[in-house]
């Protein structure tokens, strides 16, 4: 049994999972990196909204701004420990971690297909998680989303206690259920992450080109090319990309589904809710994770002789954007193309 599981990072996703596993009746913490957020969170909880229910709620959480402060005196026995950072901060709080609890089991709630590795190296019992739901984090203890969401589990290659890391998996996604997720198991978490990765490639031109624009026949173009570049890439690798249980849309299907849209172009849906990408450059926060994204497959299409020209240039207009602190919704779909 795991008497809590303890969330690390308090962005979007750290307090939607924290949230919803808490309300199931299991035992919460969260670790932020600020002490005025650890304690606003301890003493008014996680305000959550789900725009498609209708539907407003809170629950309570203990909260922590350092890993031995969250932890405690359970450091020692921390059971499942949720790492809800960035991709780019992984090696950093999976090192401190590794200091304060390195019996942990730890799941790896995160976008990106390195991370799972760097915890290999570093914990005995490793779950890696593909989370499926676009969350928008509003204040310090305020998140809100649209409906259950998706969750998919599984052991990366190379973990040491394949027994230890399952068994906590099954407990987690028996409370992710009971939360409302649609779980899926995975026996090749990498190439759910693939296939997750290549479709966040669209998080960064949703995020950045203009309202008006959404609804035009050359910003579903710019999709189809993002993705027929990514497809061509992950071939050329020898890489796998697929769905674990056939729920999620493959490439193709996403692929054809944004080519159908070139003919009968759709708005953004009119909800509150917006992307990684679009938070970051609203919040300012700097460096942004699709960058990342975009950047891997550049380089992965040059290693392999594939061409990845649309997405070499949306990743350096966003890079500008960041860097230039101009703001999400503030350029053309002209602009995006090479």
């Amino acid at each position: 049994m795991i008497p809590t599981v303890t969330v690390v990072g308090a962005g979007a996703v750290g307090l939607a999972l924290a949230a919803r596993v808490a309300r199931t009746g299991r035992p919460v913490r969260v670790v932020v990196r600020r002490a005025e957020a650890a304690a606003r969170l301890a003493a008014e909880g996680i305000a959550v909204e789900d725009v498609s229910a209708g539907i407003s709620w809170t629950v309570p959480v203990e909260a922590g701004a350092s890993l031995g402060e969250a932890l405690g005196d359970a450091a020692a026995e921390a059971g499942v420990v949720c790492l809800c950072v960035r991709s780019v901060d992984t090696d950093g709080v999976a090192a401190a971690l590794a200091a304060a609890a390195p019996s942990s089991c730890v799941v790896a709630v995160q976008n990106g297909v390195d991370g799972d590795a760097l915890l290999v190296r570093r914990f005995d019992r490793v779950v890696g998680a593909v989370w499926r739901q676009t969350c928008t984090r509003r204040d310090d203890r305020s998140v809100v989303f649209a409906g259950g969401g998706r969750v998919i589990l599984g052991l990366p290659a190379g973990v040491r206690d394949p027994a230890g890391a399952r068994g906590l998996a099954d407990v987690l996604a028996d409370d992710l259920r009971r939360a409302g997720f649609d779980v899926g198991r995975s026996e090749r978490i990498a190439a759910d992450r693939w296939l997750k990765t290549a479709l966040n490639l669209l998080s960064a031109p949703n995020a950045i080109v203009r309202p008006d624009e959404h609804a035009q026949a050359g910003f579903a173009e710019l999709k189809v090319a993002i993705l027929e570049e990514a497809r061509a890439v992950l071939a050329a690798a020898g890489i796998d990309a697929a769905s674990c249980d056939g729920r999620d849309p493959s490439l193709d299907a996403m692929i054809t589904r944004h080519r159908e849209a070139v003919a009968s172009p759709a708005p953004r849906r009119a909800l509150p809710i917006y992307n990684s990408a679009w938070s970051a450059l609203q919040t300012e926060r700097g460096a942004l994770e699709s960058i990342v994204f975009h950047d891997r497959f550049v380089a992965l299409g040059a290693e392999h002789g594939v061409v990845t020209p649309v997405n070499a240039r949306v990743r350096d207009v966003v890079e500008r954007l960041g860097r230039e602190r101009l703001g999400p919704e503030s350029v053309g779909v002209a602009d995006l193309l090479p």
